[in-house]
């Protein structure tokens, strides 16, 4: 069985991702946590991409910039909660074929962590039913760990 006191926190830039983060340091903050695990995946580059001369190295290289400068954000958040260093580890990833999902999924369960958190982007139905929730499908796949879906 996975740690439950062990935190996977999937993060992007979003202000429904910080929330979560918030959430995560108010909530644990008198907590004795095994350790919080930051997780940012970006998906593939979009169909038109290559069609228009991008490279696969110059996309990873933009979006691992992004993904730097969230899990920064959260780092520094969960440090205002006292959170110490040691306790956090953090990882950036490329989608690579997968669902976003699926590519947490499989982080949460390589890290052994018992608790999954993830910030809900508050879409529109219409959205929803055109692109998928990554919310909603992490909460239908949940299976032997805990999801937080913070909104």
């Amino acid at each position: 069985m996975d740690d439950c006191r062990k935190i996977l926190i999937a993060v992007n830039d979003s202000d429904d991702a910080l929330r979560a983060v918030k959430y995560v340091g108010n909530f644990m903050k008198n907590i004795n946590s095994s350790g919080y695990h930051l997780i940012h995946v970006f998906p593939d580059p979009p169909p038109d991409y290559y069609s228009q001369g991008g490279t696969l190295d110059a996309y990873k290289a933009i979006m691992e910039n992004q993904g730097e400068a969230a899990l920064d954000l959260a780092i520094k958040t969960l440090r205002k909660y006292h959170v110490p260093m040691d306790k956090i580890t953090s990882d950036i990833q490329l989608a690579d074929g997968r669902t976003i999902s699926d590519a947490i999924l499989e982080a949460r369960e390589k890290c052994g962590c018992g608790t999954l958190v993830i910030g809900k982007r508050g879409i529109s139905k219409n959205e929803e039913f055109l692109f998928g929730s990554i919310s909603n499908t992490l909460s239908r796949k949940s299976r032997g760990f805990t999801t937080w879906v913070v909104g």
